[in-house]
């Protein structure tokens, strides 16, 4: 292979998403909402987008294709896809076990036994919601 550096202009790095391969699934995607939030690098704030899972030659594959266009999603970095989180209520009187009452949104990967419980969680900054991390893969291309 040959090593290339491209230059251009900003405008010309813009990508509306990418595909990963070595996929990490957190929670299913029959659980995640329709629009999830993504990061494609460590600093960056979460971005709106649709994910979707298929499966390649090599193993499962992450589809990312984001709501509004980014720059710099390169090969070799990581995608890191997330889903709102709101702590449950607290409430008198017994306590069931259910993903409302936890204040998950929609259904979890757990069961009542085993909730999902997932420590990879940070505060989005804007509306005080939480995110949660549901899956993650090693970008190989972009568009």
């Amino acid at each position: 292979e040959d090593n290339v550096l491209l230059l251009g202009p900003r405008r010309e790095m813009r990508a509306s998403g990418c595909s990963c391969d070595e996929v990490n699934i957190l929670l299913p995607p029959a659980f995640w909402p329709d629009a999830v939030m993504v990061k494609t690098r460590y600093r960056e704030r979460p971005k709106a987008a649709r994910a979707s899972l298929s499966e390649s030659a090599s193993g499962l594959r992450l589809r990312i294709e984001l709501l509004e266009p980014d720059t710099a999603i390169a090969p070799g970095q990581i995608a890191a896809v997330y889903i709102p989180f709101r702590p449950a209520p607290e409430q008198d009187g017994p306590q069931r076990d259910s993903a409302e009452q936890r204040g998950e949104e929609g259904k979890t990967g757990g069961s009542a036994q085993e909730p999902f419980h997932n420590k990879a969680a940070f505060p989005d900054g804007e509306d005080g919601s939480t995110l949660r991390l549901v899956a993650g893969g090693i970008i190989t291309e972009s568009w």
